[in-house]
């Protein structure tokens, strides 16, 4: 017997991994371990905002970081539990394991909206 599920993988849609990528790496990592990286005049307020809080508020960017970084965890662990509920195994489990790690809510938004095919068995 196959299982049809076993296999189910989707990736969340591109603008959503971008802007992720985006904020969870640039806005956040390089904010506080690189910020001499981050070309702050090209970014406008958002730029003096990074600065600012750089600058005066250090501990607040290391703790928007461990905050997203466990978020991410968290779910992705969830998403173990959903792919046993939902029948999907193999590699695609892993897959599903890191893409939640990277992307967090948008990949486990795709892993909880689908919906399982019953196997149907022609005896």
């Amino acid at each position: 017997m196959h299982n049809p599920n076993a296999d189910y993988f989707k990736f969340p849609s591109l603008p959503w991994m971008i802007n992720i990528l985006g904020w969870f790496w640039y806005g956040t990592y390089f904010t506080v371990f690189a910020p001499h990286l981050i070309p702050v005049r090209w970014l406008g307020p958002a730029g003096t905002w990074i600065t600012l809080t750089h600058t005066y508020y250090p501990f607040f960017g290391k703790f928007v970081l461990v905050s997203a970084t466990s978020a991410h965890i968290c779910e992705a662990f969830y998403s173990l539990y959903l792919c046993k509920k939902k029948g999907i195994m193999g590699q695609a489990r892993v897959k599903w394991f890191l893409s939640t790690a990277i992307f967090g809510g948008a990949s486990l938004y795709e892993l909880v909206t689908f919906k399982p095919q019953l196997d149907v068995h022609a005896d």
